[in-house]
């Protein structure tokens, strides 16, 4: 009874607060919806359902299919998946909305998509080919079952839980691939292609090393022998064959294999060895394999080659093309009983040929440590000279007079080894067909000459080269009348050479220029006679000086340049390039040019000009004097013609009389030539030369 009357009580003080104004929140209610309510879907598409509510603090949308087979939904996007109807359903809060969908395959068809089929199948027998599909439909691929109908099952075979297709043996088959999808077949799911199945004879040729590596080769290299200068060589090889018909292997009855040469290299068929029969013989071969089936057969062949190993010879390798080698022997390179079987020099052959425990080296073009490289073969092994020493004499006091003959033609390489002392009085001129024509090379030593009219070489041909030589000359013996133009110069001593005018093949202008060499010389002279001349008599239009000392002793005290047709010159007796013709403009301008003469030093204890002879004219108007001219530039600059620039000068010393015009004249003709040249230099005295700063000239220390 007291319980029901504090109930009463409590509802009518509840009453009488609402009445005095007392109040209570409003709830807030979700208002959701959807922005479609029924939808039309084809299999495959998708469709985006819009939720719009008022937002409620600790709620969330959430979306659901009645059916998932036919439709599914994830964050308000559907995607039809299977045919027929659902309802999505969208909630939020206590309020939920639907969308019923339908869908349906329309009137689109789907279609079999397979890889790589564009041009049909083409396999080896034994071959298995996966066959990759799928199935098109509305702009999506889905994955399906394939299965296959083989027109020639003795060809094909297909296999359903790998999806290959199985070559069985050679021919050609119909396949046609199909599946069956959502209840949907026909031709739309089918692919039909043409299938051949090849079933080829072949080898496979695998060659084992004696280092234990393989290679999948058809080229087998083999050489003359296994070990040459500390390294290893195969002078045998294990060759595999294997043999199929298509991807079936067959087994070693099905191979024969037979060397086109035995007497080159043999093979053994129970161990597979290949290996060179014959010692130290080279080569190009073939082994011949033959595989067959029973029914068919095939030859393929693998090349063999059987060489010479090649080493490097790292020593420099002195040769004498007059004994051979020097210092070593073939012996020595080659090992005893040694064979020389060839001889190369760049890609020339050359024949080897015995000279008693020598040998020499027939047709080797030596040019002394320039000399080409080149490789010698034995049975043994071959090596190859890459620095070299070669030449083809060594010139002795006892040879070298008969040697350097002009009627000899001298056309090789000649060295000193020692210094040597001779006398060539008794030397005569050579023609355009006896010169010397190849290179002196003194490497260092003297050579002490006792020269008349035609010095130590007579003439001196196109291409001559005199290098690394001190020439020590004394003039003495009968002198020679050198011919310039129809211009005499008599009594004339030559050091190096005269070249009188006209015996040289190449001196002719009309038979294109003439170059002769000189480097690495340092000439003295014990003497100096009138009409003497330290290098040549006749000096050609293209003569090369590079690092030449010229130190002139022995001359006369009661000799003096007075003017230009004094008797003396210290290196020439005429100068080719005073002609006025096109072959001494181009001269000119080399030597201009400092392309001809560099660094050349003449000592003459007194003045002197480097080259000049007179030509004398008698005629009705009387008498013409021409002399051709060279000074040394530094002499000019001391006579006061430092404004001349050019290289020669041709002058006409009639009516000259003041010391000037003497030595310098008036210059004959339209064009001046030149008054010396700017790269040769005349002290007089060594000590005048040291006080410039040289102390050297090319290997010559000045003394």
């Amino acid at each position: 009874m007291k319980k029901k009357i504090a109930i009463i009580l409590l509802t009518i003080a509840a009453c009488f607060l609402f009445a005095c104004g007392g109040e209570t929140p409003e709830t807030v209610k979700p208002d959701l919806t959807i922005n479609k309510t029924s939808a039309q879907m084809i299999y495959g598409d998708t469709l985006e359902l819009i939720a719009n509510h008022n937002v409620i603090e600790g709620e969330t949308l959430s979306w659901s299919s009645e059916d998932d087979k036919v439709a599914v939904v994830e964050g308000g996007t559907v995607t039809a998946v299977g045919v027929g109807s659902t309802r999505i359903k969208v909630s939020y809060g206590d309020e939920s909305k639907f969308c019923n969908v339908l869908v349906t395959y329309g009137d689109i068809q789907p279609v079999l998509n397979l890889k790589s089929l564009d041009n049909g199948i083409s396999l080896y027998k034994g071959d298995r080919y996966e066959i990759e599909g799928e199935v098109s439909f509305n702009a999506k691929s889905y994955p399906c079952d394939i299965f296959a109908k083989i027109s020639d099952e003795n060809v094909l075979e297909f296999d359903g839980e790998t999806n290959e297709l199985i070559a069985k043996s050679k021919g050609s088959s119909n396949v046609t691939f199909y599946t069956e999808w959502n209840g949907f077949s026909g031709v739309l799911l089918s692919v039909e292609t043409e299938v051949d199945v090849y079933a080829p004879l072949y080898a496979d040729t695998t060659v084992v090393y004696s280092d234990g590596t393989s290679e999948l080769t058809d080229e087998i290299e083999l050489w003359t022998n296994d070990l040459w200068y500390g390294e290893n060589y195969d002078k045998s090889v294990t060759l595999f064959i294997e043999a199929f018909n298509g991807n079936d292997k067959l087994d070693s009855s099905a191979i024969t294999c037979v060397p086109a040469s035995s007497s080159l290299i043999s093979y053994d068929a129970a161990t597979g060895e290949v290996k060179v029969n014959s010692e130290g013989r080279t080569g190009e071969t073939t082994l011949n394999i033959t595989v067959s089936n029973g029914i068919e057969s095939m030859t393929t062949q693998v090349a063999v080659s059987v060489k010479c190993p090649i080493a490097d010879y790292s020593e420099v390798i002195e040769y004498n093309a007059s004994v051979g080698l020097v210092g070593t022997s073939w012996e020595d390179l080659f090992g005893a009983d040694y064979e020389i079987t060839a001889a190369y020099q760049g890609e020339t052959a050359v024949s080897f040929q015995k000279n008693g425990d020598n040998g020499i080296l027939k047709g080797l073009k030596v040019n002394g440590t320039d000399t080409e490289a080149f490789s010698v073969y034995s049975a043994k092994g071959a090596l190859r000279f890459t620095e070299v020493d070669a030449y083809t004499m060594v010139l002795t006091e006892s040879n070298i007079v008969n040697v350097l003959a002009p009627a000899n033609v001298p056309k090789g390489y000649y060295v000193l080894k020692s210094d040597v002392t001779a006398d060539f009085t008794g030397r005569r001129n050579g023609n355009s067909a006896d010169c010397f024509l190849g290179t002196f090379d003194g490497r260092g030593y003297t050579l002490n000459a006792t020269v008349a009219g035609y010095g130590v070489f007579g003439s001196l041909g196109n291409g001559a080269v005199i290098k690394n030589t001190r020439f020590n000359f004394t003039f003495g013996g009968t002198a020679a009348t050198l011919s310039q133009w129809g211009i005499s110069i008599p009594e004339a001593y030559c050091g190096i050479a005269a070249n009188n005018d006209n015996h040289i093949e190449g001196y002719a202008t009309v038979k294109g220029e003439y170059h002769v060499y000189f480097d690495n010389l340092y000439i003295t002279t014990t003497n100096y006679k009138k009409n003497s001349f330290a290098i040549m008599g006749v000096k050609p239009f293209f003569l090369h000086m590079n690092e030449v000392l010229v130190n002139l002793a022995g001359l006369t005290e009661d000799y003096e340049y007075t003017d230009a047709t004094t008797d003396y010159s210290a290196l020439f007796g005429a100068d080719r390039a005073g002609c006025m013709t096109g072959y001494a403009d181009s001269a000119l301008g080399s030597i201009k040019n400092g392309k001809l003469i560099k660094n050349v030093y003449v000592i003459t204890k007194k003045f002197m000009p480097v080259s000049a002879f007179e030509s004398v004219t008698v005629t009705d108007q009387g008498t013409t004097r021409r002399t051709f001219v060279w000074y040394a530039s530094n002499d000019v600059k001391k006579l006061g013609k430092t404004g001349e620039l050019s290289t020669l000068r041709l002058t006409s010393l009639n009516g000259s009389d003041t010391t000037y015009d003497k030595l310098f004249g008036s210059v004959f003709g339209e064009r001046s030539l030149t008054t010396y040249n700017p790269f040769v230099l005349r002290y007089d005295s060594v000590d005048e030369l040291k006080a410039t700063g040289i102390s050297r000239v090319g290997d010559w220390t000045l003394d």
